[in-house]
Parts: C-alpha cells; structure tokens; sequence
C-alpha cells in the first residue's frame, strides 16, 4: 500500500468513527430531550394498578395502587380508602417505573386532551356534588367532613359544631371550615 493510499484509507476510519460517534450522540441527545418531557403524573400513570409510596410536604408517607393520575393530582388506593394528593405537595416517590405518553392518555387532538384532563378543582367539586365526607390534611391540620364548595382555590367542608351522635347537615348541625387547597396534601373520601 502505497502512502496516499494509507493516508486516504486512515482518513476514511476516521471519518466513519466520527459518523458513528454522531449517530450516538445524536441518539443520546434524542433520549434526552423525550425523558426532559415527561411530567410526573406520567411516570404515575406508567405504574397504574401498581403500589407507590409518596412523601407530601409534611413528610407524611402514604402508600397504596396508582387508580388515577392527571396534571395536578394524583389518586391511590389503600385498605379500600381513596387518597387524592395534589402533585404540588408531593416531595418523594418511590415504585415509579417508565412514563406512559401524554398522547395515548389524552389523543392527539386538542378537544380530546381538554375532555380527558381533570384538574384538581374540577374532580374536587365533582365530590363536592355527591357531599362527600372527607378528610384533609394542610400542613399540620388535618379536618374532616362534609365536601360542600369547592372554589378557585379553597374548599369548604361542613364539620360538626354540636356534640352529638347523629347530625345532619339538613339541620345545620355545623360549621363551615375554609381549607386554602395550596397547602393541601392528601384529602382522603371516607364516603360518597
């Protein structure tokens, strides 16, 4: 082999070798940018029917099945009991697996991502309509009792103001407690 021939065969392994460690940093670079795009409640919904254990703010552990997972809140089940937390006091997951696609929860078009996106509000007064008896816990408060309104960002629930065994809130044998849903970190449905 004669030196031109050396030199253009050398060139060439490098030109290939270059290619190729594009094609993997192009690849890489891919994988990145997919991974940056996937939100938390799609990692939930990737384990949906699985076990997790959460960490709110408050550093209250919480574990149960992944029932349903939106944006803003997610919902697990444990002992028969549905826990709802907003994504926003969610400090640490464990049991997370993959991401399930944002496009095969919600479709591709805009009106069937809008149908299928509940926020928190929204699945809150849909419990509101049924007066569900709930528990929430805010920080270091915890009540519990009647979901009634719901509003942009507070809810109100309808507790028991008299002693007594059996009250109704026909009767109004209670008071109204306003809960800001900022601080909120699990409401748990005792019964709807």
């Amino acid at each position: 082999m004669d030196r031109w021939t050396a030199l253009f065969a050398d060139l060439e392994a490098h030109l290939d070798a270059e290619s190729e460690i594009d094609v993997h940093s192009a690849a890489d670079e891919l994988r990145r940018a997919e991974i940056a795009r996937i939100a938390l409640w799609q990692r939930f919904l990737g384990v949906k029917g699985s076990e997790v254990t959460l960490v709110t703010k408050g550093g209250v552990r919480f574990s149960g099945m992944v029932r349903e997972a939106h944006p803003q809140w997610v919902l697990l089940t444990a002992s028969g009991r549905d826990t709802i937390h907003p994504m926003t006091a969610i400090t640490a997951v464990t049991g997370l697996g993959g991401a399930v696609p944002e496009e095969s929860v919600y479709g591709t078009s805009p009106a069937q991502r809008k149908a299928r996106e509940v926020s928190l509000v929204r699945m809150l007064r849909g419990l509101g309509e049924r007066r569900a008896y709930v528990t929430v816990t805010a920080g270091q408060a915890t009540e519990q009792g009647y979901l009634v309104d719901v509003l942009a960002d507070s809810l109100d629930l309808a507790v028991r103001s008299t002693p007594s065994d059996t009250w109704s809130v026909e009767r109004r044998q209670f008071s109204t407690v306003t809960i800001p849903l900022a601080p909120v970190e699990a409401i748990v449905v005792d019964g709807v």
